[in-house]
């Protein structure tokens, strides 16, 4: 039996909690650009608009123009063509 002072134990792994996290948004947003051509935003419009912080909806933007589908002008991404 469990004594109560025993911490429970998630069985969901942070990291791959994190890792699907990252790939929702990706994918997220791949939609959002794919929906509206022409779409450029911000790195901040893009958090707000995607409800995600900054540094993670940077990780997924930049890993989308090192996929080759978005593009980086200035401080705006906008889909590559």
């Amino acid at each position: 039996m469990r004594s109560q002072t025993q911490a429970v134990t998630s069985p969901i792994d942070p990291r791959a909690a994190a890792a699907r996290a990252a790939l929702t948004l990706r994918g997220r947003i791949r939609a959002e650009y794919v929906d509206m051509p022409g779409l450029t935003l911000t790195l901040m419009q893009a958090s707000r608009l995607f409800d995600s912080e900054p540094a993670s909806c940077a990780e997924a933007l930049e890993v989308l123009v090192r996929d080759g589908f978005l593009a980086c002008r200035g401080r705006h991404y906008l889909r590559s063509r």
